[in-house]
Parts: C-alpha cells; structure tokens; sequence
C-alpha cells in the first residue's frame, strides 16, 4: 500500500485538494494518506516535521491551481520564500527522489523552469496530471490506479546513523527485472535528503552489494531502492555497519588480525610513514573467501587521503604479500582492506617498513 502526501496551498486550491484527499483516502485508509502538515504542535520545527513525513511517503501529489505562484509579501511571491511550506515539502521531495507528480485544477498550466526556485526545477520535467470538473471522478480514479502500481514505485527504508559510521548492504532473494543486467539502482540519502556517495546499478542476482559509505552526520537516514523502468518483484536487504574510526594502527614487526562480519565492509588500518619509506604488508591466517582466486584487495592511503600506487590483489593464502610502495610524505597511512564480493572473514596483517 503506498504513503501518499497531498501538497497544496490553502490560498490555491483547498477545495479540490480536500476532494482529492478524501477520494485517498477511501482508497488507501486514512494511515497511509497525509496533508496538513501546519498543524503541527506548538514549538516543533516546521521543517523537520515536513522532512519526516514527506520522507515516509511513496509519492507526493502537489496540487497547482491558477493561484499557486500567488502572491505572498508585497512584490514577491509566496513561492520565493525558502520557509514557504509548499517549496519545502515539493523541494524535500524531489531530493529525496520521491515520485512527485503536479496536479493541475482549475484550468491551471505547469509552471516553467523560470517561475520555479533553483531546488524546484526539476518539478518542471515532472509529467503532470490534470483534474477538470468535467471529468473529475473518471480522472481522479485513473490518477488513483496509477498511484496503486506497483511499476515505477521505489522502495524506500529508513535507518538510523551516526556520523563517521560506515553502512553497507547485500541484497538476497532478488526477483526484480531479469539475470544479466541492470535492473535496479540504490542510494543513500542523508537526514537532509542529499545523496550520500554515487547511486549503485544492481543486477537481480543473489549476493549483489552496496559497498561500505561513511555516514557524514548523525540522524535518520534513507536507503532507496529504484527498480528500472517497469522492473517489478522483491528483495531482501541487510544493512551492516561498522564504527566510526579506524580499525587499528600498525607498527613495523607487529601483527594486527582484522575481522571483516559484514558484506561490503572495509577494515582501515593506520600507520605512521615517513617521506621516502618503503613499506610493504604481509598476509597470515587469511579466512576471507576461498583460496586460489582474489578473494579482496589492499590499497594505501596518504595522509591527505589520496592513493599511493595502484591497488592490490590478495588472494585466500597465507604469505601473500603487497610489494614495496614508496610513501610521497611523512604522516599517517591508511592501510584498507576491501573483501571483494560478499566475501567475509579475517586475516593478520604485518607491515614491514625500511628506508
């Protein structure tokens, strides 16, 4: 069943959007359908309370009558001010990649690129729906079984953060779309809605991952999962974390053994390095993935986060080695141990270090 939130402008059209809610409504039950956000307790931040509830919902419907740009303090519009209720739950939306869709009544036209604020002109290229007293039952039943398909829905999964965490997740029991090629992509989206990292394109095969992101704050966040075009089915997600911070430091001679519980988790080693030392790291009591094929890879990073030399293949076996990098400064390394796949486990790590 789909969470629908009904956007509209009490000087604009009420009297269509209350029809509309009601039509909702019936539909959908009373739980799964919101407007009315200004009635909201006294002493609650407007925006945190629209940022909550339009995050929980499917689709927004932002309905545009002829008096939707109108008029707010003299010489400007009401759509021109960032506090504006209506441009922060439609602009909400569209960071957060909800579907909205405009509903024009009223004989109302879509707005243009130009009549819109920056953070609202994607709205524009938005595929509207029109209402006309003509036709408004038949209309609003089709806006309504089009909202109830399943085909362009995303499913969307909040989770709680902290900030410096990493998050990763493996999807199992895939039946969206078919094997063999993209049919689905997943992103994270922040407490503020922005995209945390790049989105990933995912085939429908067991064991797909989205590889470990660092959670820049603290708060709620969104993992949303985009089936493409009419791509339709299930799947079965796990979120894994790790702590914020690294996972150790290292010392030439001494041994540090990480364990990786995770799917597409890292473990992050630092290490003290000086401008001209030639560093190398040895492998031991390697359970991660099977033996005889690259079972994970090994990168360093220099103290400004920036990758010295190429990265690593380490295969399942003991004794693998990553040969001697040259380090550009003096500071502290990141050693980062990436399983590849869904690949889990353990393995001690020695560095070995000389000038």
């Amino acid at each position: 069943m789909p969470l629908i939130f009904v956007s509209y402008r009490r000087t604009d059209a009420p009297g269509h959007a209350g029809r509309l809610y009601d039509r909702l409504v019936d539909r959908f039950g009373e739980a799964n359908v919101f407007k009315d956000v200004d009635s909201t307790e006294p002493g609650a931040d407007f925006v945190e309370v629209i940022r909550d509830t339009v995050g929980k919902c499917d689709a927004l419907l932002a309905v545009i009558g002829r008096d939707w740009l109108g008029p707010g303090e003299p010489g400007s519009r009401r759509l021109d001010d960032p506090q504006d209720w209506v441009r922060v739950e439609i602009g909400d939306a569209l960071h957060r990649k909800i579907r909205v869709v405009p509903v024009l009544v009223e004989g109302a036209s879509m707005p243009s690129p130009t009549d819109l604020p920056d953070e609202l002109g994607a709205l524009a290229r938005r595929q509207a729906f029109e209402l006309t007293e003509a036709s408004w039952n038949a209309q609003v039943a089709q806006l309504i079984d089009r909202l109830d398909s399943a085909a362009g829905r995303t499913a969307r999964v909040n989770f709680d953060g902290r900030a410096g965490e990493r998050v990763s997740f493996g999807f199992e029991d895939v039946t969206i779309g078919g094997g063999g090629e993209n049919v689905m992509t997943a992103s994270i989206l922040d407490p503020k809605g922005q995209e945390v990292g790049a989105a990933f394109d995912l085939l429908n095969l067991d064991d797909e991952v989205i590889d470990a992101q660092t959670l820049p704050a603290t708060g709620t966040y969104t993992l949303v999962v985009d089936p493409d075009d009419t791509n339709t089915g299930k799947a079965t997600v796990t979120m894994h974390t790790r702590p914020a911070g690294d996972d150790g430091d290292l010392a030439p001679g001494r041994a540090r053994t990480v364990a990786i519980d995770g799917v597409g988790q890292t473990a992050r080693l630092t290490f003290a390095g000086r401008e001209g030392e030639r560093v190398s790291f040895g492998f031991a009591g390697v359970t991660i993935g099977g033996g005889g094929a690259n079972v994970m890879s090994a990168s360093i990073l220099d103290p400004k986060g920036q990758q010295v030399g190429e990265t690593s293949n380490v295969l399942g076996l003991d004794d693998d080695v990553i040969e001697a990098q040259t380090l550009p400064a003096t500071g502290t390394y990141t050693l980062v141990i990436d399983p590849d796949g869904t690949n889990t486990g353990r393995a001690t790590v020695r560095l070995r270090a000389r000038r």
